[in-house]
């Protein structure tokens, strides 16, 4: 029997993006397209991401978050966990293509 090897998450830091007034879409794009087969993105935010649980959920990727201690947001992505539909948002809608 062999071992199945686990990845460790890939972290992308998107806080210093959205504090300079940028889009952080591009390096999400970017950290999903380079995710090993099995492999997880663990994204940290400055807010709840709600409207990119349905679009990378489109994606085959369930997702876990929890609020941290200042305030920001630790988001899981991976194709290990369950995908929820995203009850409707106050209007928000993901930029991101």
């Amino acid at each position: 029997m062999r071992n199945k090897k686990v990845l460790a998450p890939l972290t992308l830091d998107v806080r210093p993006i959205v504090a300079q007034g940028g889009s952080p879409c591009g390096a999400i794009d970017h950290a999903l397209a380079s995710l090993q087969p099995g492999q997880a993105l663990m994204l940290l935010v400055p807010f709840e991401p709600v409207p990119l649980y349905d679009k990378i959920g489109n994606r085959g990727y369930g997702h876990q978050s929890e609020e941290q201690p200042d305030g920001s947001w630790r988001v899981q992505f991976s194709q290990d966990l369950p995908i929820e539909p995203m009850p409707a948002t106050s209007g928000r809608s993901c930029t991101c293509s």
